[in-house]
């Protein structure tokens, strides 16, 4: 499936256009007689025709506040935000073509298909449309839902990267994208791997993280040549932390004397197992009555340390029974809470409905998390050394960490049983346990942000994936703008789960553009009213230069800078009637057309400047100059003559 074309009525800034997202086909919407024309294109070419998996790349370009945020902001308001759509009073529809003659409409404000729709009045539509011959044949009205579950393989994601440093919480819990239902997601605007501290769920995101970090390095992609560390950090417990939250006493921590007698390595898995022990009792015990929490803590304090064992393992086996002890002690809080919701706090009501879902897999959540701690603590003891800078730091990426087979083996099962261990979606673990991120720049991060998003894509099989990018190469060192479509290619090629994908993108890089056909780009331009209306493209853009590019309207009114115009215009204008210091003037003139960088233009000013005319002219002024000077002088010396007499 392909989106093809846009007929927009009115949306925010833009009013009566048609936007062309392929040439394939050739569509009018005529208004007055409110009819539809979709008529093959015999003269198109398949750009991307050997190109896997990819159906079309699309860009749109215009000067800041034209509206392209705008289109892609309509596209995705037919499946995310249909209702605001509706309230504003919008009015546009979109097509799509399915397969052979077979097409797929959708929009709002049924106005717009007044010869198909008669009298009926809906809000929103969708339809599939039969074209024969060159007309529309049959028209299938669907509701909203009937046609959203006959064309579920088609799934519509943007991601909106303008926003993609924003480092505040977001609603990702509630924002997951649904392919099932078709809807968008804009969770991305404020999401990203990298912000763990950010998250507020689990979803598999450290090992994500790193398998990202991983995959983007060794992949090549934009020749970035990252070279980022990643540690794994364990903070301490306070002893605030453990005076406030319930039960956290019952537990024994390991000593400041018994610790320095432990490698590394050895400190670093005591005080992950005391966090992870630690958190448990915060989320599920903390904020239960105190009838739950004395049983809790009479259970703790029945588990003694083995004193017949060494420092190391006295303390790692007391933290793995103390788990396994909290576990059952969890499932018999959720069961309870269950039933009855009496066992929580006015504040976690919230929660409810989390636990009635825990409740339904109570038994394979008992089965499995009984084992998690024995995996993780297992995983750990198989990692080198080497690979521990502190009794808090496990470095992953960097230095001193080259993983083999067998380490990347036990670091994915580490870093899964983390992602499985967390159950909810505040759960303090997030504070406790994170990454840290070293030794990249601001626009590495950026980078890698971008391809985090785009890994994130695919929570199941797609086969048709239409991928919104808004201004993506934004704040991208030039070379990665010039490899970006390229690279994006590569990079969705090598994600199994999607088996076709459209991508349109919203740019100001004109590298972008000499990656695309003049048909594959949309330029939008403001009118007299300061509306968005759509701008021809005069040049090829396909394989052109980009300073061809630049010199397109769209981009600017000049290839260099303001400053550098303004200076050169001073320099063609010279010498006007300006006597006053010309010679001084015309060498400093000279001097300043060797700093210019174009050479057709320092030569062009060379010939000018020296040029006969224009010496001749140069000396007649100058003569002029002297001649001015010696009346100047003349007069004042008859001037001091008057005075003495």
């Amino acid at each position: 499936m392909e989106l093809l074309y846009a007929y927009i009525k009115s949306y925010k800034n833009i009013n009566e256009q048609e936007i062309y997202f392929s040439n394939k086909y050739d569509i009018h919407y005529n208004q007055n007689r409110g009819n539809l024309k979709i008529e093959k294109n015999e003269e198109y070419i398949n750009f991307f025709k050997y190109e896997e998996k990819v159906i079309n790349i699309s860009a749109i370009v215009g000067r800041n506040g034209v509206g392209k945020t705008n289109i892609l902001n309509m596209i995705s308001s037919i499946r995310g935000n249909l209702e605001q759509a509706q309230d504003e009073g919008f009015s546009f529809f979109l097509i799509y073509h399915c397969n052979n003659n077979m097409f797929f409409a959708e929009g709002v404000n049924t106005e717009l298909f007044s010869n198909f729709f008669g009298q009926t009045k809906l809000n929103s539509f969708c339809c599939e449309l039969e074209v024969i011959d060159k007309k529309i044949e049959k028209v299938n009205f669907l509701k909203n839902d009937e046609g959203r579950d006959k064309y579920k393989d088609f799934s519509l994601v943007e991601i909106v990267t303008e926003n993609l440093n924003t480092n505040r919480r977001s609603s990702l819990y509630k924002q997951k994208i649904d392919f099932q239902n078709l809807k968008i997601s804009r969770a991305f605007q404020d999401y990203h791997y990298l912000n763990r501290l950010y998250l507020n769920n689990g979803f598999d995101n450290f090992l994500k993280i790193y398998r990202t970090l991983i995959e983007a390095d060794g992949g090549g992609y934009f020749k970035a040549q990252l070279f980022p560390e990643l540690e794994l950090i364990v903070e301490e417990t306070t002893e605030k932390e453990i005076t406030t939250i319930f039960g956290a006493s019952s537990l024994i921590p390991i000593t400041q004397e018994d610790i320095k007698k432990l490698t590394h390595k050895q400190q670093f898995i005591i005080n992950i197992l005391y966090s992870i022990n630690i958190s448990l009792l915060y989320e599920f015990i903390d904020n239960t009555e105190e009838e739950w929490e004395e049983i809790v803590v009479k259970t703790n304090q029945s588990i003694k340390l083995d004193n017949n064992k060494d420092i190391f393992s006295m303390y790692t086996e007391y933290y793995l029974k103390i788990y396994s002890s909290l576990i059952p002690q969890i499932v018999k809080l959720i069961k309870e809470e269950n039933k009855n919701h009496q066992h929580f706090s006015p504040h976690r009501i919230d929660y409810f409905e989390y636990y009635e879902r825990l409740n339904s897999y109570m038994p394979e959540f008992l089965s499995s998390n009984k084992q998690h701690l024995n995996v993780l603590y297992s995983s750990l003891l198989d990692l080198p050394d080497t690979y521990f800078s502190d009794g808090q730091k496990l470095r992953l990426i960097g230095k001193n960490s080259n993983a083999d087979f067998h380490i990347k083996s036990s670091i994915f099962n580490l870093l899964d049983i983390l992602d499985k261990i967390q159950l909810v979606p505040f759960w303090g673990l997030l504070e406790k346990v994170h990454y840290d991120l070293k030794h990249l720049s601001a626009g590495e991060i950026k980078l890698l942000k971008l391809i985090s998003c785009i890994y994130e894509v695919p929570n199941k099989e797609i086969n048709n994936l239409i991928l919104l990018l808004d201004e993506p190469d934004n704040s991208l060192h030039p070379e990665w703008c010039r490899r970006f479509i390229n690279d994006l290619i590569r990079l969705l090629g090598s994600i199994n789960s999607i088996k076709n994908f459209q991508a349109i993108i919203t740019t100001h890089s004109p590298f972008i553009l000499s990656d695309l056909p003049k048909s594959n780009v949309i330029a939008l331009k403001k009118d007299e009213n300061g509306k968005s209306i759509l701008e021809n493209v005069k040049n090829k853009t396909f394989a052109n230069h980009i300073h061809s590019l630049l010199s397109q309207d769209f981009f600017m009114d000049s290839t260099i800078g303001e400053y550098a115009r303004t200076k050169i215009n001073s320099i063609i204008s010279f010498p006007k009637n300006d006597l006053v210091g010309i010679e001084d003037r015309y060498l400093y003139n000279l001097q300043f057309i060797n700093l210019i960088g174009d050479d057709l233009l320092r030569n062009k000013l060379h010939q000018v400047y020296n040029s006969s005319e224009y010496l001749f002219y140069t000396k007649e002024l100058k003569r002029k100059s002297i001649e001015n000077t010696i009346r100047k002088l003349l007069y004042e010396l008859e001037v001091m003559d008057r005075d003495e007499e």
